[in-house]
C-alpha cells in the first residue's frame, strides 16, 4: 500500500511538471502571436518605416530562435528544467523591452529587432527542451505533446484580443509578468524527481531493492542507463504502477516499466533528420508567417469596415489561432484511435484545400467572410503538423534525441527567418499573392512529408526494428514485453 501511495505521489508530481511545460509553451505561443496584431500599432509609432520593413522583426526573432535552439543542444538533461526557466525569463525580458521601447529607446527600430531576438532566443531555447522532454518521455500517441502545443495555440489565440482591447504595450507587459510566473514552475515541480541521475554511475545505485521515496528514476531519456530500475521491473508491465501513474503500459515510453523499448529504438539517421528539418523549415515558416501577417493584410487591403484600427484587423489572427487550438484539442482526443500518420495526411489535405479557397477568394472580390472561414480552416488543418511530426519518428521505432530535436528547431528557426520576410513583401502586392505563395509552400510541404515517411519506413526496416501496433511479443527466455516493438 505504501508503494502504491508513493507511486501516486510521483505520478501527481509528474503531471504537475508536464503541466508546467504546457504553461511555458502557453506563454511562448502568446509572445509569438502578439507581434503580428501589434505591428500596425507599432508601425504608427515608428512612422519612418514602411510595412514591408517589418519583416526584419520576424527575421530577427527567427535568428534568436536559431541561436537558442543551438545553445539548447549543449544543455545536460538534468538541467533541462532550469534551462526552460532561463529561456522563459529571457523571452519575458524581450517583452518588457517592447513596453519601454518608446520611453527608453526613443522608438528605435534596431531596439525593436533586438527585443525580437531576445523573444526568439528565449523561446527557441525553452522550446527545444520542452519538446525533447515531452516527446521522448511519452508514447507517440500520448496526448501530452499535442496538449503542450494546444497550450501554445491558446496563448496565440487570446493575445490578439488583449492587443486590440488594451494596446500592444499593456499586452507585452502582461506577457512579461506571465513569463516570470511560468519560468518558476518547471524547476519547482521537477525538483528532486531527477536527482538519482546524478548518481547513476554509483555502484550503489545498482544494488537490489526498492528506491527510496523521491529517488526513483524519472523521465529516463532513450539510451539512458536503466540500471536504477528495481530487479524484475525491466520489460515487465506492473498493473499497479500503470494504474497509479495514469499511463497506458502498452504505449509507455521512457519509464521504468518500459525500459526494454528503449533498447529497441533505433537512432534517427542523418538523412531522415535532414528531411524532417526541411519539413519543419517549411511548416513553421508558413505557419508563423501567415499568423503574423494576416492582420496587416486585412488592414492594408481595407477589408475591415471599421478601418485599419477595426476589430477584425486583430481578430483575423485570433481566427487563425482559434482554428489551430480547436484542431489540437480534437486530435488530443482521437489520436489513440486514428493514428499519427492518418491525422497528418488529413491535415495536409485540409491545408491545401483551405489555401485554394483563400487564393480563389482573393482573386474574386476578397470577401472578408470567406477570408475568415478559410483562415479558420487553414489553422484547423495545420494544427498538429508540428507536434505530430515531432513524434513521427517514434511511430517508426526511431529515437528522437536532443540533437535531432535541435536540428528540427534550427530548421524551423531558418523558416521563421526567411519565409515571413518574403511574405511581408507580398502583403502590399496583389490580393492573391500572399495566399498563392503560401499555397505553393504547402504543396512543397506535402511532397516533403511523403518523401520523409518513405525514408523513415525504409530505415526502420533496415535497422531490424519495426513498430507493431496493438500486440506485445514474448521472446523465449525473456519476460513479456510491454512495448509495441519486435525484432524482424
Amino acid at each position: 500500500e505504501d508503494k502504491i501511495k508513493r507511486k501516486k505521489v510521483r505520478a501527481f508530481r509528474r503531471t504537475l511538471l508536464l503541466s508546467s511545460y504546457c504553461a511555458a509553451f502557453h506563454v511562448f505561443g502568446a509572445v509569438l502571436g502578439a507581434m503580428g496584431p501589434a505591428l500596425p500599432s507599432i508601425q504608427r509609432d515608428l512612422v519612418r518605416y514602411s510595412l514591408s520593413h517589418y519583416g526584419a522583426v520576424f527575421t530577427s526573432r527567427g535568428l534568436g530562435c536559431l541561436f537558442g535552439a543551438l545553445l539548447a543542444a549543449s544543455v545536460e538533461s538534468r538541467f533541462h528544467n532550469f534551462g526552460i526557466m532561463v529561456g522563459t525569463l529571457t523571452m519575458g525580458f524581450g517583452c518588457f523591452g517592447i513596453v519601454v521601447l518608446k520611453s527608453w529607446f526613443h522608438d528605435n527600430f534596431l531596439a525593436l529587432c533586438v527585443m525580437a531576438v531576445l523573444q526568439g532566443g528565449g523561446g527557441g531555447f525553452s522550446a527545444v527542451l520542452v519538446n525533447t522532454q515531452t516527446a521522448t518521455q511519452t508514447p507517440p500517441d500520448s496526448p501530452w505533446l499535442t496538449g503542450v502545443h494546444f497550450s501554445y495555440s491558446i496563448g496565440a489565440l487570446i493575445i490578439p484580443f488583449i492587443v486590440q482591447a488594451c494596446g500592444y504595450k499593456v499586452a507585452f507587459g502582461i506577457l512579461a509578468l506571465a513569463s516570470l510566473i511560468a519560468a518558476l514552475c518547471p524547476p519547482i515541480f521537477g525538483w528532486g524527481l531527477q536527482s538519482r541521475r546524478k548518481k547513476k554511475d554509483d555502484p550503489a545505485d545498482e544494488a537490489p531493492g526498492e528506491p527510496e521515496d523521491g529517488e526513483e528514476p524519472f523521465l529516463l531519456s532513450p539510451g539512458e542507463d536503466t540500471s536504477l530500475l528495481s530487479p524484475g521491473e525491466e520489460g515487465k508491465a506492473d498493473p499497479a504502477k500503470d494504474g497509479a501513474d495514469g499511463l497506458d503500459s502498452e504505449r509507455g515510453r521512457g519509464y521504468s516499466a518500459d525500459s526494454d523499448m528503449l533498447e529497441a529504438l533505433q537512432p534517427l539517421g542523418i538523412i531522415p533528420t535532414g528531411m524532417l528539418t526541411l519539413l519543419f523549415f517549411l511548416y513553421l515558416g508558413f505557419e508563423l508567417g501567415y499568423g503574423g501577417w494576416i492582420s496587416s493584410y486585412v488592414a492594408e487591403h481595407h477589408m475591415d469596415p471599421e478601418g485599419p484600427s477595426g476589430h477584425w484587423v486583430a481578430w483575423s489572427a485570433s481566427i487563425f489561432w482559434l482554428g489551430m487550438a480547436t484542431g489540437r484539442a480534437l486530435v488530443a482526443g482521437i489520436i489513440k484511435w486514428v493514428g499519427v500518420a492518418k491525422i497528418l495526411t488529413g491535415n495536409m489535405i485540409g491545408c491545401v484545400v483551405s489555401l485554394v479557397i483563400l487564393t480563389v477568394n482573393a482573386g474574386a472580390g476578397n470577401s472578408l467572410k470567406v477570408l475568415l472561414i478559410g483562415t479558420a480552416l487553414y489553422g484547423l488543418s495545420s494544427a498538429t503538423l508540428f507536434p505530430l511530426t515531432m513524434s513521427l519518428p517514434g511511430t517508426y521505432a526511431l529515437e528522437l534525441s536532443e540533437k535531432s530535436a535541435t536540428a528540427f528547431l534550427v530548421g524551423a528557426s531558418f523558416g521563421e527567418m526567411a519565409i515571413p520576410m518574403a511574405m511581408g513583401f507580398m502583403v502590399n502586392k496583389t490580393a492573391s499573392a500572399l495566399f498563392a505563395f503560401t499555397l505553393l509552400g504547402t504543396l512543397l510541404t506535402v511532397g516533403q512529408y511523403a518523401a520523409v515517411t518513405c525514408v523513415m519506413d525504409k530505415e526502420s526496416k533496415a535497422g531490424r526494428v519495426r513498430a507493431y501496433s496493438h500486440q506485445s511479443v514474448t521472446t523465449p527466455g525473456t519476460s513479456t514485453s510491454s512495448s509495441k516493438f519486435w525484432m524482424d
